[in-house]
């Protein structure tokens, strides 16, 4: 039941009350001067990226005087600065490049470069995630709303190149995972912003601790902690290709677990029921039982439903029926792992039981192994 309610249930409850609660709207033209912006790019061994960001960044449409550039490199030991150092950046456009030969982790790199801009906006993206034209401009419609401190983007997997597992899995998950941001931002907050895009006000901004695995995630649930609105921004898109494979995107997910787990707990904050009935309804259906319950479940109701089948049959049997043919559709779906496929629904039974099990994993990561705040960079397709 807990699973069909973090996965079913709780989507469309949202679904229902946004029905009746207006919500914001961010199509509401900009009355004054747009803000200033800073587009930071924090970036580590990006060499096979990092000249297809910089032109990406220079044609988007914002007023180029209300726009700068930054990018932050991180300790690389690749060509990721000589690139960018010896690219012929027109006059008229604002780019910084701040080298650091000392490793510290995107954390690191993002707490020193708010150290000194001084635009209103921050716009954080990753070196390897290309932004649609009108991104900034979309986002920052929702600042108009004084409340609002950060907004999430939407992250797209692109579907070039050679379908498997890893791509196809990893896509629609942002699928679903985006048109609940969506719905939540409806009714309430975004819960979590992806570090693909995202925007914050700057003077808003709290330096993130240094020992941080995740930093979209902690810095966005610190601003709604504080009273602050996080809003979501569909049409503000950074595109990326999935992982390279399987193995690679299981090294992704349990970072991201082990990150995850760490948030939790950092900012007890959100369980205060009393204090932020909604806030906490949102953060405990969408992300405490998606990784604190439902991995550690699946299996044990596996051996619970057979052992009520075993001896009492009826319902349990079906209910057996089904969770077998769900796990062999996902034996399937690993099968085609390799194999080149224009069905990804084939991916979802196996990119499900991946992922939980990789959250499992990076729970004991968590608990037995502090882990690197330094990139440990999952190779794209």
């Amino acid at each position: 039941m807990v699973t069909v309610y973090t996965y079913i249930l709780y989507p469309s409850i949202l679904w229902l009350i946004s029905i009746f609660k207006p919500g914001s709207n961010p199509e509401t033209p900009i009355r004054n001067e747009v803000p200033s912006i800073a587009l930071i790019v924090c970036a580590y061994n990006e060499e096979d990226y990092i000249i297809d960001k910089l032109e990406n960044s220079l044609n988007l449409l914002y007023p180029q005087a209300r726009l700068s550039i930054y990018f932050v490199i991180d300790g690389s030991d690749d060509n990721t600065y000589e690139l960018l150092d010896g690219y012929d950046i027109p006059d008229e456009y604002n780019v910084k490049v701040l080298h650091d030969p000392v490793r510290a982790g995107k954390v690191g790199a993002m707490n020193r470069v708010m150290e000194i801009i001084e635009e209103d906006i921050a716009v954080f993206t990753d070196a390897n995630s290309m932004l649609n034209p009108e991104a900034i401009m979309h986002l920052i419609k929702h600042f108009q709303d004084k409340d609002v401190a950060l907004v999430a983007g939407e992250k797209s997997i692109s579907k070039d190149g050679k379908m498997n597992v890893a791509r196809g899995g990893e896509g629609l998950y942002w699928k679903y995972e985006s048109h609940l941001k969506y719905l939540e931002s409806r009714v309430g907050n975004t819960i979590g912003a992806a570090g693909e895009i995202f925007a914050i006000r700057s003077d808003l901004y709290d330096e993130i601790p240094g020992d941080s695995i995740i930093e979209d995630f902690y810095l966005s649930m610190k601003m709604a902690l504080k009273g602050k609105k996080i809003g979501y921004e569909p049409l503000a898109i950074a595109s990326e290709t999935g992982s390279l494979n399987i193995a690679e995107e299981r090294k992704r997910k349990i970072r991201i677990a082990n990150g995850a787990f760490q948030v939790i707990g950092r900012l007890k904050g959100l369980f205060r029921f009393w204090n932020t009935p909604m806030l906490t309804w949102q953060y405990f259906s969408h992300k405490i039982l998606r990784w604190a319950a439902v991995p550690f479940l699946l299996p044990i109701l596996l051996v619970l439903n057979g052992i009520l089948a075993y001896f009492h049959g009826g319902i349990y049997l079906y209910l057996m029926i089904i969770q077998m043919i769900f796990y062999t559709l996902a034996f399937i779906g690993y099968l085609f792992n390799r194999k080149k496929s224009r069905s990804s629904v084939l991916f979802i039974p196996f990119y499900i039981v991946f992922m939980n099990t990789s959250i499992i994993e990076g729970f004991f990561q968590f608990l037995f192994s502090k882990g690197s705040v330094n990139w440990e960079k999952a190779r794209r397709g």
